[in-house]
């Protein structure tokens, strides 16, 4: 009986030795359950480009009698007008030769420089900057922009694709310079823009803005000492804009003017 009693009892020593290892060796799982969301999504890159079309020069004098005919350029399909209160008032000129034309002091010549802009992108905004008019000069020249150049005014005008002008003109110093900024919606991340650069919307389908840069340059009609005959300013052999990306930033040092209260 006894040895029957001990057989039992180590058996149910063993059944809790056995659950007490189990227990203390293992874990156990709570309840769960997968799903899966829909993939394959692709994310595309927005795009930036800058083309120039054909350039020409125009004798722009206030004071030439035959300077009947309008500025125009093959991006504005048509002439180039500074805008009045209700009506454009077309800028008049005689389509010049640069290689046979001559400058002397009261003269304005205006160069046209066409550009197609293109930004594609939801938070996309860029500014167009054109160089200085150091870097005007082709380097080459014996002439310098603090020689004979000194004579010299170098102003740039941004002109819609509707002929009339985005801003009034800003002259060319020694550094390159913004003439204006571009976006692809009204307002771009929240930024606003200093000074008075003109600001521009590409199409909204398209991506594209379409504007005629005018370079101007005034020979100072107060000069009386007379120049020999030759080269007084050579441009540079590429004239070249750049447009690039600028971004809504707090940093005062970055390259983008602000950003709105808040942002």
């Amino acid at each position: 009986m006894k040895t029957k009693m001990a057989r039992r009892r180590n058996i149910v020593v063993a059944a809790v030795a056995g659950m007490a290892l189990l227990v203390g060796g293992s874990a156990y799982s709570l309840w769960s359950a997968t799903g899966s969301i829909q993939g394959g999504d692709e994310i595309t890159a927005g795009n930036m480009e800058l083309n120039g079309g054909e350039s020409n020069a125009w004798d722009v004098s206030g004071d030439r009698a035959n300077n009947t005919t309008p500025v125009e350029t093959e991006a504005a399909g048509g002439f180039l007008a500074v805008p009045l209160v209700d009506d454009k008032d077309p800028i008049l000129g005689t389509l010049v030769d640069l290689a046979t034309w001559k400058i002397v002091p009261g003269d304005t010549i205006a160069l046209t420089f066409p550009f197609q802009i293109t930004l594609q992108g939801d938070n996309l905004a860029a500014e167009l900057t054109m160089p200085g008019a150091q870097n005007l000069i082709d380097k080459g020249e014996d002439t310098t922009f603090a020689g004979k150049g000194s004579n010299l005014t170098l102003e740039y005008q941004v002109f819609g694709a509707d002929g009339k002008a985005m801003g009034a003109k800003v002259t060319a110093g020694n550094q390159n310079l913004t003439v204006a900024y571009f976006e692809t919606n009204a307002n771009v991340i929240g930024a606003t823009y200093e000074g008075n650069m003109p600001v521009k919307t590409v199409d909204p389908v398209t991506g594209e803005a379409v504007v005629t840069l005018v370079l101007y340059i005034t020979f100072d009609k107060t000069v009386t000492d007379r120049i020999d005959a030759g080269s007084i300013l050579k441009l540079s052999q590429s004239v070249e804009a750049t447009l690039a990306q600028v971004r809504c930033v707090d940093d005062a040092g970055a390259n983008f003017p602000k950003c709105e209260a808040g942002e």
